[in-house]
């Protein structure tokens, strides 16, 4: 008996041991949840700027991600979104991103209905609106036209509604309601912007077919491609024994019109974007022939074409030497708000863009999007308190008959036993 005793006894201390390892484990993942939850954002090492493209942003994206993938962007759209962040900027922050932007002279664009949409937004949470400066908000009114939004970012549904509007349609669902109600996220910049233009000359469908496409890789493949020829000046180009350059017009919509070039090299398309540049892209466009200077026109045929693609944003700025605003403790956007009150920082930026090119026209839009967090700032709302301390009544319905099962009265609820 005395030996079964201390097996139950062995058996008790073994249970005690493995239930409070237990509760240690269990506080031990909560306290390092908590943590993380807590932690300030992850600390990169920084990347070496790549100097050789600082004052090339239309193409430095492009050679950034320069890995023989179908790719599109907005230069234009990001510029827009980084000069309305370098507006508030001081300090290296501000000469980080002026190195990149350079000297431009912002154009301002008005929407026109079903062809072309643009637009600039900084939406802001409602609590703190009141800390951002109103000198900040008056620069980005009038040198950009943004909007100026208070939202309580509880989800992403006015900012997707935004960014659908001004992308005619053809960006939707743009940002994830966990993106967005993040307790951290204070204010978002968005630029926005669509194309639907028809050609000045268009693509007879009838005349579109498989013809040969030869891959970089030197593979072929049968392309869906549109022929058309043409004997007017709608369609311009360029050819010698490096490239092909081929422009067409697209259709005017009251003042404005836009031009579609392809820029096809002899040698490795890769290897060509790296050295590619605005002297090298004038330089092909100076001497262009117009269609109707050959008595027989111009037979052309080009592949249709339809894809979207994210850039790999955050990286490739900070590839640009684009870097202090990521991090709180370096970040100097003081002039968006003091820092006494907030520590302002770019959590996130994403650039997302989509073409399709067909018989009809060109149909492409882009999105940029800086998410400004501030981790020192979030604080919860104040409830509304409620305390039922006296005598009450109560009743219990069935919800979807609104039949009444009991009614009853408290006048001496349960004695609390602490």
């Amino acid at each position: 008996m005395e030996g079964k005793s201390k097996k139950v006894i062995i058996l008790i201390i073994g249970i005690v041991l493995v239930i409070a390892l237990t509760i240690v484990a269990f506080n031990w993942k909560k306290l390092n949840t908590n943590n993380e939850n807590n932690k300030e954002p992850e600390q990169k090492e920084p990347i070496k700027p790549r100097e050789d493209l600082k004052d090339d942003i239309v193409y430095a994206f492009l050679k950034l991600e320069n890995d023989k993938t179908n790719k599109i962007y907005s230069p234009l759209s990001i510029r827009y979104a980084l000069q309305i962040l370098a507006e508030g900027a001081e300090g290296e922050s501000r000469e980080q991103l002026d190195a990149v932007l350079g000297e431009y002279n912002t154009n301002k664009y008005s929407s026109i209905e079903e062809h072309l949409g643009f637009g600039n937004a900084l939406f802001i949470r409602d609590a703190y609106y009141k800390k951002v400066k109103q000198d900040y908000l008056d620069t980005v009114k009038e040198k950009y036209d943004a909007e100026i939004l208070e939202d309580k970012f509880e989800d992403a549904k006015n900012v997707n509604k935004w960014i659908e509007e001004k992308t005619l349609g053809l960006i939707k669902n743009m940002l994830r309601d966990s993106q967005v109600n993040d307790p951290d996220l204070e204010m978002i910049i968005v630029n926005a912007l669509a194309i639907d233009m028809d050609w000045e000359h268009k693509f007879d469908g009838e005349n579109t077919y498989g013809s040969e496409f030869i891959k970089a890789d030197g593979k072929k493949m049968t392309a869906e491609t549109m022929h058309e020829t043409f004997k007017d000046e709608s369609l311009a180009y360029y050819q010698d024994e490096d490239v092909t350059v081929v422009r067409l017009n697209l259709e005017k919509y009251d003042d404005k019109q836009f031009e579609f070039f392809a820029i096809m090299p002899d040698e490795d398309l890769a290897n060509y974007i790296d050295n590619f540049s605005n002297e090298k892209f004038a330089e092909l466009t100076s001497d262009m022939k117009l269609a109707s200077s050959n008595k027989g026109g111009v037979a052309l045929a080009i592949p249709r074409f339809d894809f979207e693609t994210d850039l790999k944003f955050v990286d490739d700025l900070r590839s640009l030497g684009i870097e202090n605003i990521f991090y709180q403790e370096k970040a100097n956007l003081t002039k968006i708000v003091d820092k006494e009150e907030s520590l302002l920082y770019v959590g996130d930026a994403l650039h997302h863009a989509k073409i399709e090119f067909s018989e009809k026209g060109i149909k492409a839009a882009a999105v940029t999007v800086i998410f400004m967090k501030d981790s020192a700032f979030y604080q919860e709302e104040e409830p509304l308190r409620i305390s039922i301390n006296k005598p009450f009544m109560f009743v219990i319905r069935d919800k979807q008959t609104n039949d009444i099962w009991f009614v009853g009265a408290v006048f001496e609820p349960e004695e609390s036993k602490n």
